[in-house]
Formats: structure tokens, C-alpha cells, sequence
């Protein structure tokens, strides 16, 4: 299924689009990617490779503006940020560099682009100097622009990839036929077959992909609007980390692109802005951080809010939001993009580092009244004031419609959300059936989640919880999966070895008469360096004399567990760490007879440490067993221990004869 198509791989809906690269400066090797010009030199190759661009698309009457100081799109049209070095005036308040940094303008008319340099800048195209007049530009023309003691070089070129002119088959003599081959395509009845194709193609990398059977146009638009993500990213394609400064550029790109077929789902990265400090008498702080004018965070923030609006007509149901706060502008932004699209979103993921400990101020109505699912991961690289944070609590009432809530982060983040939650009562959330928190710390209370969880009225479908780590959190959480037992289909447990958890700790689980997927892990937690080893080993019990599960008893419809009590990786772990533990999933037979060995058909997904240690690997000593009891299962490990074992076949015949 599609996972991710960025909007630079979709098929364009202009007529002509453009390129204009920085040039870099010349190599003498066969490397680098992008487009390459060759040209001699004393004898050397040299290689030209232009990888930075942007994309100028067509539209008659509009106006690129290229230069170093951005001011205003009605003043400037489009602008382009050319890297120039040394270009830093802080603030760039001189009237002269401000009416200078716009270096030379592209217009767009009849068809035909236009280029006219502006006062005091030199222009050069193809080495003939030009006058300060409006110029025809070509395909394949250079251009040469100087200003002050800077020199810049570009070219200017047809967009290389053009999906409507791509020979997709390679060349052909004349009237020779592409064999189609046996095609069998009926639409409306084998409806997945557009589905199983995506799944084979490298989505992170994908440039462009077309179906050539035209039945599927209808079927794949549609896939990829509902699946698909529109990815704003503000990093170059190429190299290292680079901050793009035309990032914005993206905006107008989707719009000219993809006006034809809006995406549903965005993936949205809001930039590293450089900000100053800015001193205000009369204000309580000291000092407020505002962003630099005329720079390229300046322009992001037009461009943002340009897109951002309402004439738009965006209809956003998905958005994944990612961003870095240093300061009270940021999380403004990050607030911007919220509540610009509040109104369409079901599915809103977050994801946020904050590097500073100041109180920010909420801004905007937060109301998500469409909103099913909400994903909150807040991070913060230092201790926390909690007081400093009660702008995490409108979060809490504008979530109240969401069917499915993950939790994870910074613990004092997510412990401040949780306290929201619980004033304003689980009875606030009608429709909350599935719960995720992932709190890895001593210092988080996953309690207040337990107690949250335990006032809803309606049942759980899904439930995730870490990191158990007090006696109080177990009986907490046993209450909650009891409570829940009859409609819990995903059940997801952590269980720390620190603080108050005792050697041969089990938690108590009823039968699970839906539960499909089952995971259950033991983390030592972050603080393990600091606190020693644990010897604690905890396990899951089911009802019964025994605590042993019986599988048409208390889990008929399990599909998948993954079970991990041990840290598998480390040299010195022995399956005795384990105890009993898989004693509990995996009975004992009794060598005299078949009759006790239960066979677990239902299961299909295995997940457990087959092989132990980090250098000497130490199998599983009980593979043989876990073939016969999940006959369904299939993956390397059960493989291995079915040849090992021939004798395997006949008794899983035996057995399932006997079931």
C-alpha cells in the first residue's frame, strides 16, 4: 500500500515547466548526479553538475523574482532565493540592499519567458552582455548574473523529466508494437490487483509511476489521494542536512501540479527559522524572539499562509506535523497549520522536539470536530518546569471526538496532557475505543492513563500501555484488561523489571474472546545504567490451577503475539532469564502421550528470541514443539526446525486429526 508520494512525483498539470540551477563549482570527476554539462579544459573533462533548482511553471502574467532579500509577493511575484555568501546584514533594514537584493526578474507572456536584471546588476547570457531591458530567455541558456563583488552562474532549461513525453519502452524503429502481453483487467471485480502492484514499488525513492492499462487512471487516483501523503519537506534532496531556503517554493509547485488531484494527506516539516531577539518596554519578558525580515523564514511564513488559506480549498483529512520549537514564534506557526486545517482533519499526528523551557502562548480555537484519530509525541532535551507548560492543556478539549488517542514523549509533557484528560473526565470521550501510551522513564505516571482509561463507559478495542513500573500500575491495568476483556482485539504491554516490580511478578489476564494480536515485552528502562541490573522476571498468567493458556479457551482468535521477556541481544542472557515465561504459551507435553499437546491453529504471526546471545547464538530449545502446536506458522525459524525434525510431519497430522 502506498505509504508516501511526494509531490514532486506526481504527474504535472502544466504546460511547460522549468528548471534554474546553481552551478557548482567545476570537478574533475565522474560523480555527484544531477544534470551534467561537459566542457574541456587544458585538456581534462570537466563536469559541471547542477543539482540545486527550482521549478518556474508557466502561467501567463506571473513574475519570478530572483535575488537575496525577499519583501512581499505582491511586490515581487514568485521569489527565489539565491545563495550568495556573505549576504548576512541583520535585518537587512538598508533601503539600498533591500531594493538591490531583487537581482533580476522572469516574466511569463504569451507563451515565453522574459528575463530583465535590475539596477546595478550585471547580466550575461551565453557570454554576450545584455543591456537593462527585457530579454527573451531559451532552453539551455546561461546565464551569468554579477553584483557587487558576487558572480553567479545558472541554467536556464526545460524540466528534464517530463511524464507525458517519457518513452517508457525505450527506443523502437518505426511502426514497431509494444506486445501487451495476455492482459485480463476486469474493473470493479478484481479490485486489488492496482493495490498489489504499489506494494512493489520503492515509494521512498519513487520519482514517477504510470499504469499503462487506462482502466486503472480512476482506481489508482483514488488510491493515492486516500493513501498517498503530499511531503513538505525543507531539506535538500542531495547531500547532507542543507535547509532548503526555497522550501515555500513547494507550495506554489503542489498548487501548479496537483490541481487536478488535491491529496488528502499531507506530511508537512516546518523549517528551522533564525530568529533575533527583539526588545519590547513595555512587555513582562524581557525580550521576545521574532523572525528576521526579508531572510528566507520571512518568506516561509508569507508563502505558509498563503497557502494556507481558505481560497485554497484545501480538504486535508490526514496531517502529519513535524517541527523544532526554540521559541514562543515557532509553536505560533506549528498553531498556524492547526488551525488552518482543523476543520477537515480526522487523523492528526504530531511531532515536536521543543529546545526551550518558556511558557508558550496558545493562540487560536482548537476544535477538532471531525477528528478520529490523534497522535501527540512532544520530545524536550532537558528537565522541565511543569508550571511553564498549561499550554498543553487546550489539547485536552479539543480532542474530545477522537475514536483512537496515542500518547508518547517528553513525561512531563505527556504527564500534563493526561492530568487535562482526566479533569475533563472520560465521559467527555463517547467514542474513544483505542488507547495508546508510551511513556519510557521512571518518571512518567502512567497511572493517570490507568485511571483515565478506567471511567470510560464504552469498551476498548485496542490497548497499549508502558511502562509499568509500580505494584499500584499492575493491579491498575489487570482491573482495565478484566474490564475489557470481552471486545480488547489488540492488547500491547511493557512491563519495567525496576522500582517496586519483585522476582516471579506475573500479571493476571482473563480469557480474550477477540483478541487477534498480543505483544508483551520487558524493558529495564532508560535508566538502567544508573539503577543496576534487575534480577526481576515477570510473566502473564491465564485462568486456571495452572495460569497456563489454553488456546480455544482464552485466546480463539489469536493471529499474531510477540513475546519478549529477555533482552536477546545481550552476551550474557541465558533462556533460564526467562523462567517460566514460555511455559506459559508453550505446555508441556507429556512424553507418553499426544493427547495434551494443543495445536493452535490460529495463530500466524510468531514473533520471539529463537536465537539468544549477541556472538554465540543459542537456539530455542523447544523449536520442535513450537512447529507441531503452530502448524500456520511460517517464517525461517519454524522452517529450520521442521527439517530438523522429519518426524514432525506425521505427528502434526496426528495432532490434527485429533483437534
Amino acid at each position: 500500500m502506498v505509504e508516501n508520494i511526494g509531490i514532486a512525483g506526481m504527474r504535472s498539470s502544466c504546460n511547460t515547466s522549468l528548471l534554474i540551477c546553481d552551478l557548482e563549482v567545476p570537478v574533475t570527476t565522474n560523480s555527484g548526479g544531477g544534470n551534467e554539462v561537459v566542457s574541456m579544459s587544458e585538456g581534462a573533462v570537466i563536469r559541471q553538475s547542477w543539482k540545486q533548482f527550482a521549478i518556474l511553471p508557466y502561467q501567463d502574467g506571473r513574475k519570478f523574482t530572483l535575488g537575496t532579500k525577499y519583501t512581499s509577493r505582491e511586490e515581487q511575484g514568485e521569489f527565489i532565493f539565491l545563495h550568495i555568501e556573505g549576504d548576512d546584514d541583520e535585518g537587512g533594514n538598508d533601503d539600498k540592499n533591500v531594493n538591490t537584493a531583487s537581482l533580476v526578474e522572469i516574466f511569463c507572456n504569451n507563451g515565453q519567458f522574459y528575463i530583465m536584471p535590475n539596477s546595478g546588476v550585471e547580466l550575461l547570457i551565453n557570454n554576450d552582455p545584455e543591456g537593462r531591458y527585457r530579454l527573451e530567455l531559451n532552453f539551455g541558456d546561461r546565464l551569468e548574473i554579477s553584483w557587487h563583488d558576487e558572480v553567479l552562474q545558472l541554467l536556464f532549461k526545460e524540466r528534464t523529466f517530463k511524464p507525458d513525453n517519457h518513452n517508457w519502452y525505450g527506443k523502437r524503429g518505426p511502426g514497431e508494437v509494444v506486445p501487451m502481453g495476455d492482459i485480463n483487467f476486469t474493473p470493479e471485480k478484481n479490485q486489488l490487483i492496482l493495490s498489489k502492484i504499489l506494494s512493489y514499488l520503492p515509494l521512498q525513492s519513487l520519482k514517477c509511476a504510470r499504469l499503462v492499462c487506462k482502466d486503472w487512471n480512476e482506481e489508482g487516483s483514488r488510491l493515492l489521494r486516500n493513501t498517498g501523503f503530499a511531503t513538505f519537506n525543507n531539506e535538500h534532496d542531495y547531500g547532507n542536512y542543507i535547509q532548503d531556503v526555497n522550501a515555500s517554493m513547494k507550495f506554489l509547485q503542489y498548487m501548479e501540479e496537483m490541481q487536478n488531484m488535491p491529496m488528502h494527506n499531507w506530511r508537512l516539516y516546518i523549517p528551522i527559522f533564525e530568529l533575533h531577539p527583539v526588545r519590547y518596554p513595555e512587555s513582562i519578558l524581557d525580550s521576545v524572539f521574532s523572525i528576521l525580515p526579508h531572510k528566507p523564514g520571512d518568506k516561509y511564513v508569507a508563502d505558509l499562509t498563503w497557502f494556507l488559506h481558505l481560497d485554497r480549498g484545501h480538504h486535508i483529512k490526514r496531517l502529519k506535523l513535524h517541527g523544532r520549537i526554540f521559541s514562543n514564534f515557532d509553536y505560533k506557526i506549528f498553531l498556524k497549520v492547526v488551525t488552518a486545517l482543523q476543520t477537515t482533519l480526522q487523523e492528526l499526528y504530531l511531532r515536536l522536539y521543543f529546545y526551550s523551557d518558556e511558557e508558550y502562548q496558545p493562540e487560536g480555537n482548537l476544535h477538532f470536530k471531525k477528528l478520529k484519530v490523534f497522535s501527540f509525541n512532544f520530545e524536550h532535551n532537558r528537565d522541565l518546569d511543569p508550571l511553564n507548560h498549561a499550554y498543553l492543556a487546550p489539547w485536552a478539549p479539543a480532542i474530545v471526538e477522537a475514536e483512537s488517542i496515542a500518547i508518547s514523549g517528553c513525561p512531563v509533557m505527556t504527564s500534563i496532557l493526561m492530568k487535562s484528560l482526566q479533569e475533563i473526565g472520560p465521559l467527555s470521550f463517547p467514542k474513544l475505543t483505542e488507547f495508546k501510551m508510551t511513556l519510557f522513564s521512571r518518571r512518567a505516571q502512567p497511572s493517570l492513563g490507568l485511571d483515565f482509561l478506567l471511567g470510560l463507559k464504552q469498551p476498548l478495542n485496542s490497548l497499549s500501555v508502558s511502562e509499568l513500573l509500580r505494584m499500584e500500575d499492575f493491579r491498575k491495568f489487570e482491573n482495565l484488561v478484566e474490564k475489557n476483556a470481552g471486545s480488547l482485539e489488540n492488547l500491547v504491554v511493557t512491563v519495567s523489571t525496576q522500582v517496586d516490580a519483585k522476582t516471579g511478578l506475573k500479571l493476571q489476564l482473563p480469557a480474550l474472546p477477540k483478541l487477534r494480536d498480543l505483544f508483551f515485552d520487558v524493558e529495564r528502562g532508560l535508566d538502567y545504567d544508573k539503577y543496576g541490573k534487575s534480577e526481576a522476571k515477570v510473566g502473564l498468567k491465564f485462568p486456571g490451577d495452572t495460569g497456563i493458556v489454553k488456546y480455544k479457551a482464552h485466546l480463539p482468535s489469536i493471529r499474531s503475539m510477540r513475546l519478549f521477556p529477555i533482552d536477546e541481544f545481550e552476551d550474557s542472557v541465558s533462556w533460564e532469564d526467562c523462567g517460566d515465561f514460555f511455559d506459559t504459551f508453550l505446555p508441556k507435553k507429556d512424553a507418553a502421550s499426544l493427547d495434551q499437546q494443543e495445536v493452535c491453529k490460529t495463530l500466524k504471526i510468531l514473533d520471539i528470541p529463537y536465537e539468544i546471545g549477541d556472538k554465540t547464538k543459542i537456539p530455542f530449545p523447544r523449536g520442535a514443539e513450537l512447529a507441531v502446536m503452530f502448524p500456520n506458522v511460517e517464517n525461517k525459524f519454524m522452517a529450520e526446525f521442521r527439517n530438523n525434525h522429519p518426524k514432525l510431519a506425521t505427528q502434526m497430522g496426528v495432532i490434527e486429526k485429533m483437534n
